[in-house]
């Protein structure tokens, strides 16, 4: 069972070719509900499902190719996209940050990480910051 219905897959599978103005006036907005929609209802899942299932579901090998994709940098407009990505970590720290604080991290990884940051990650949190809104 696929989110996407078949017209929609071929849409964005053909990356809007062949599809004339009022076509895409029609199968733009459709596609950002339908794609909201679907972040809806996985969060909804995140939030219901027990860990078990959870583990199943939202683990390294199915979540992967969609934070790949989500958060590479291949783009039409690659400045839009980094500042788009740069806003998706501020949130995301500020989601783990809020939520878990240290207690996601053992006090031997944060000992380390206070100690000597990681300059990639580093880098990208003090970006968030920096971010036009």
């Amino acid at each position: 069972m696929n989110v996407l219905g078949k017209g929609l897959r071929k849409y964005v599978m053909n990356e809007k070719k062949g599809y004339d103005k009022a076509r895409q006036r029609v199968y733009d907005p459709r596609l950002e509900k339908t794609a909201i929609q679907g972040l809806k209802d996985l969060a909804l899942l995140a939030e219901k499902l027990p860990e078990e299932q959870l583990a199943k579901i939202f683990n390294a090998e199915n979540t992967s190719p969609f934070l790949r994709a989500l958060l590479s940098l291949k783009s039409d407009s690659p400045e839009k996209r980094r500042k788009r990505v740069l806003r998706l970590w501020n949130t995301l720290f500020g989601v783990v940050s809020t939520t878990y604080g240290l207690s996601l991290v053992s006090r031997e990884v944060w000992a380390v990480l206070a100690s000597q940051p990681i300059p990639h990650i580093q880098a990208v949190y003090y970006a968030t910051f920096f971010q036009e809104k």
